[in-house]
């Protein structure tokens, strides 16, 4: 897992200039089977097409089916309100990039499609409708343990104002 999150820094893994970087991001993906993207919704298509591109290359010979990401599995997190990509399609939109049929051929039109194509391929998704990390005293014993509760819930609270943009001053 280490070698995987070392890895899924951009500019490390998106980065291979040549044959001993491909050699070296091929090593580190030999035994891999399985990738965690967090924070999906900020990942526009065009990156989500360099992460096709890229781990094709990372398993190669180990992909002889060319199958996509690399042929490996994929399971992606985040918060659906979650701010979108910035100055990208988003990853959930369905529609060819604008420039398709005028600059098909240009790095930003083919990776920013091939991120559609990979967001096609998901037809298993999993909607989470409980907040787990936080810790609530169920049966507060003594005023700091009801402070400890009161603190989680305000602050439960100002996190999903600042989610559906509705933050107002007092948070």
């Amino acid at each position: 897992l280490h070698r995987l999150i070392h890895y899924f820094n951009v500019r490390t893994w998106l980065t291979v200039t040549d044959d001993k970087d491909l050699a070296k991001l091929q090593a580190h993906f030999s035994q891999t089977k399985i990738i965690f993207l967090d924070e999906v919704r900020m990942l526009g298509r065009q990156l989500v097409g360099k992460t096709y591109s890229r781990l094709r290359q990372a398993k190669a010979g180990f992909n002889p089916l060319q199958r996509s990401l690399g042929g490996l599995s994929c399971v992606c997190s985040g918060d659906a309100a979650q701010l979108d990509a910035i100055q990208e399609q988003q990853i959930f939109d369905t529609a060819l990039h604008k420039d398709t049929f005028v600059h098909g051929t240009v790095d930003r039109v083919v990776l920013s499609n091939a991120g559609l194509d990979v967001y096609n391929e998901f037809n298993d998704v999993v909607i989470l409708q409980a907040t787990h990390r936080a810790h609530f005293h169920e049966r507060p014993s003594n005023k700091a343990e009801e402070a400890y509760n009161e603190r989680g819930e305000r602050f439960q609270k100002v996190l999903k104002h600042l989610r559906d943009l509705s933050l107002p001053v007092e948070d």
